[in-house]
């Protein structure tokens, strides 16, 4: 009478019904359990007669640990034809394996076959036991840092598609472990990795937890990331960085090195970094199943660096790209945080908080450090809730833990837009500026309406040509200009970068689009102001001309995070302006600065003596008033001229008072006798 030998079986109305005999065939099944609290499986390998008998021959015992929360858990058995093993995995709803067992159930004869084909060596069953026994104990603990570890980056906020590919990666080892158990031939994925992207995105988060990760799937011997950079793996003698760097390989050995910022190995020219980059190559050939090297950086910079040496292009084959954070993950950064410290924003505050960081994501600069930047601003609210609370004598723990609107220091947006307004219509003159101005600001305004209300809009361009002479407030109006394209969320930050021609002209080629591009990159979230634009047309060597080329390549590169406002004589920018194509296209708004009346110059004088506490008495503001309007010609440079004459008048009313005894009002007084002194002198 025949035997067979069923491993799996259900049990129906004391009979027993079998699923799958053991290398017959492969076999895949799922079972759902229900797992709420800690509890034991047992399967029994059974030997079936032909007349329906059966022995017990072995039992199979693992144990499942349980979760109130997520107690619903699928139940993987597996074995793969030829194989004498069964495969036993237990995970959660999210994929995380909470159970993994390999056991060897075959018939005596395959399990003979199996060993020698594949070269095993057997233990004898003491041995065994008590190395299962320190396995089980070792195995528990990793597991759980395993959990965890994914636990983690599944609660990071954001990073939906560096999760997926983690998932992924975790998916290619468990198969290929899969395959080394049933006997099949090794793949030998290399499980080297380059991260990019920009600061604070979360890459050496993510590394460390990869390291718990692949210790727990024996990818590498320990959880350990050794993080460094070049200053770490370069010395400045011939033969040192080698030395250097073997010594932080031989750190990373058994786990993970994590090298930041890897593309500043390779600069140009004679450098040491080339040195540790062939050390690098040679110690991870020497060493592939022992390191796994992780290098990062931003985008652009690790792509060339990867694929100028093939060397580094041959051991490197995947990417992970860490993209921005959104506005939304922003917040949730910061919510974590807060969370993390036992602290809560005051409902009132949140609407306002939320725009912040949806402005802060919109009008990023090219290296945003994301992450870095919630936490630093973080600190700079808790900073401010600190000095709140500090005059408190006996502060509460709601107090403590509470973060206010005035902490936040989030300014109303619509209120600072009409400060800044209102600044704009108090200054003297320029009817025409504030004209145009509003303008430019009743169109953002619709086109923010029709935005909202689903309709189709343009996109607006916000670069501005100003012209005028000098001296009629092109500059303060910048100024301006930037706090209000700020307010109303255009750039994220009320900066104005000021230059002329020479801060963007090199005298070598080459040069001059590396300053350029330093300075557009300072004033990347703001506005750029270039005084006297024109000058770059005419400058010697065609420098200039560069400098143009690399505006406008930045001005199409950064159109969402850049506001660009050139200024100069009318006819001179006309000229400018329509001698290149790219210049006439991107500058759509200009703005004529009138030369100031001798009226409104005068008004300029008194206000400069009101803000610094002068008051000339009225013959004095006679006799100016009517010097100005006489010599009106003289004062081409507007109100820079009036500053000018200020100035002078200053000093001539400390010449006059250094002798005497003055009063309070005698200091602030400004005489007849004063004006008279600075029109003798000349203006």
């Amino acid at each position: 009478m025949g035997k067979k030998s069923i491993w799996i079986y259900r049990r129906e109305n004391d009979a027993l019904y079998p699923i799958f005999e053991v290398g017959k065939e492969s076999r895949k099944l799922l079972f759902e359990i229900n797992n709420p609290i800690e509890s034991i499986y047992t399967f029994c390998k059974i030997g079936v007669e032909n007349d329906g008998d059966f022995d017990i021959e072995d039992t199979y015992i693992f144990q499942v640990p349980g979760n109130e929360e997520e107690y619903m858990m699928n139940m993987y058995i597996s074995n793969e034809q030829g194989s004498p093993f069964v495969y036993v995995v237990v995970k959660n709803q999210l994929g995380v394996k909470i159970v993994e067992n390999n056991y060897l159930v075959g018939e005596p004869n395959i399990v003979e076959d199996y060993i020698q084909s594949n070269d095993l060596t057997v233990v004898s069953g003491g041995d065994c036991e008590s190395l299962s026994q320190i396995e089980m104990e070792s195995s528990c603990i990793q597991r759980e840092e395993f959990n965890n570890a994914l636990l983690e980056l599944e609660n990071m906020p954001g990073l939906a598609e560096i999760k997926e590919e983690v998932n992924k990666l975790v998916e290619c080892v468990q198969v290929e472990k899969y395959r080394k158990s049933m006997g099949l031939p090794a793949l030998n994925i290399s499980h080297h990795l380059v991260f990019t992207g920009n600061p604070g995105t979360g890459k050496t988060t993510v590394a460390r937890l990869l390291g718990k990760i692949y210790a727990e799937l024996g990818v590498i011997g320990c959880d350990k990331v050794v993080e460094i950079d070049r200053s770490g793996l370069v010395e400045g003698y011939v033969g040192q960085t080698a030395i250097k760097t073997k010594k932080v390989i031989e750190s990373a050995m058994g786990g993970i090195l994590y090298i930041d910022e890897a593309y500043t190995l390779a600069k140009d020219g004679n450098d040491f970094g080339q040195e540790a980059i062939d050390t690098l190559l040679k110690e991870m050939e020497d060493h592939r199943d022992d390191l796994i090297v992780i290098v990062a950086g931003y985008e652009d910079q690790m792509s060339k660096f990867i694929y100028s040496n093939p060397g580094l292009k041959s051991r490197f084959k995947t990417f992970i790209n860490f993209r921005d954070y959104s506005g939304e993950e922003l917040y949730e950064i910061f919510e974590h945080l807060c969370k993390k410290s036992n602290m809560q924003v005051e409902q009132e505050a949140l609407p306002d908080l939320k725009d912040y960081f949806m402005r802060m994501a919109r009008n990023k600069s090219p290296h945003f450090a994301n992450g870095r930047e919630v936490r630093n601003y973080f600190e700079k609210v808790v900073c401010c809730q600190a000095h709140r609370i500090s005059i408190e004598k006996n502060p509460t723990i709601n107090m403590l833990s509470m973060i206010t609107c005035e902490d936040l220091e989030i300014h109303n947006n619509n209120e600072t837009q009409t400060q800044v307004i209102n600044e704009l219509m108090s200054m003297t003159g320029l009817d025409r500026v504030k004209k145009e101005m509003q303008a430019i600001l009743a169109m953002i305004k619709i086109q923010k309406a029709r935005e909202e209300q689903g309709l189709k809009t343009d996109k607006l361009s916000y670069h501005m040509v100003f012209s005028g002479n000098p001296g009629t407030g092109k500059t303060t109006v910048a100024r301006i200009v930037a706090k209000i394209l700020n307010s109303i969320g255009v750039i994220a930050e009320d900066k104005l970068v000021e230059v002329d021609s020479s801060m963007l002209i090199a005298g070598y080629t080459g040069q001059t689009a590396i300053k350029t591009m330093d300075v557009i990159n300072r004033a990347i979230g703001g506005v750029l102001f270039i005084d006297e634009a024109y000058t770059l047309e005419r400058s010697v060597g065609g420098f200039g001309q560069e400098a143009i080329d690399t505006l406008l390549k930045a001005m199409e590169d950064y159109r969402d995070n850049l506001v660009v406002i050139v200024a100069g004589y009318e006819k001179e920018m006309q000229r400018f302006i329509a001698s290149n194509p790219g210049l006439k296209s991107r500058f759509s708004n200009y703005i004529y600065f009138e030369d100031y009346s001798a009226t409104e110059l005068f008004i300029i004088f008194k206000k400069c003596c009101e803000k610094e506490q002068y008051k000339m008495d009225l013959d004095a503001e006679r006799l100016l008033q009517e010097y100005i309007g006489n010599n009106k010609k003289q004062f081409s440079g507007n109100g820079r001229d009036i500053r000018n004459l200020f100035e002078k008048m200053k000093k001539e009313q400390a010449n006059r008072l250094q002798d005497e005894e003055y009063s309070l009002k005698e200091l602030m007084l400004v005489t007849r006798d004063d004006i008279e002194e600075i029109i003798k002198k000349g203006k």
